[in-house]
Parts: structure tokens; C-alpha cells; sequence
């Protein structure tokens, strides 16, 4: 597996850790923290841009009124 597509699952799956532990909307501050308190920092702008990819391959989906992040589906 290439570098971003193991980002971009290291990012899904701390997605849906918090989603799990009761967060409905994300935005990538949230997870730059979570990533931050588990001793991975990630930059913020690679974050953005990763939560670009995941709307676009349709996991992830943005709720226009709010500016955050919901699991699609």
C-alpha cells in the first residue's frame, strides 16, 4: 500500500473511533487533536486534504450548514 492510501486509512479509522465514541460531525481540528493526544501529530493542511480524498471516494460527507464531517451513508 502506497504512503497516502496508508494515511488515508490511519485517518478513516481514527474517524470512525470517534464517531464511535459518540461524535457525529468532524472537522479536521478534531482529528489533528486525536491525533495529537495518541503522539502522532499530523499537519493541518495535509488533514484538510485528506478529508478532500475521503468526500471524494465517499466515505466521508460534508453537511454544508455546520462545516463538518459526517460518515457518508
Amino acid at each position: 500500500m502506497s504512503l497516502n492510501g496508508r494515511r488515508l486509512q490511519t485517518l478513516e479509522a481514527a474517524f470512525r473511533e470517534l464517531v464511535a465514541g459518540g461524535k457525529d460531525e468532524l472537522k479536521p481540528g478534531d482529528l489533528a487533536d486525536h491525533f495529537r493526544d495518541s503522539a502522532t501529530p499530523m499537519v493541518f493542511w495535509q488533514l484538510r486534504a485528506d478529508f478532500s480524498a475521503l468526500e471524494a471516494s465517499g466515505v466521508i460527507a460534508l453537511n454544508p450548514a455546520t462545516g463538518g464531517y459526517k460518515l457518508a451513508g
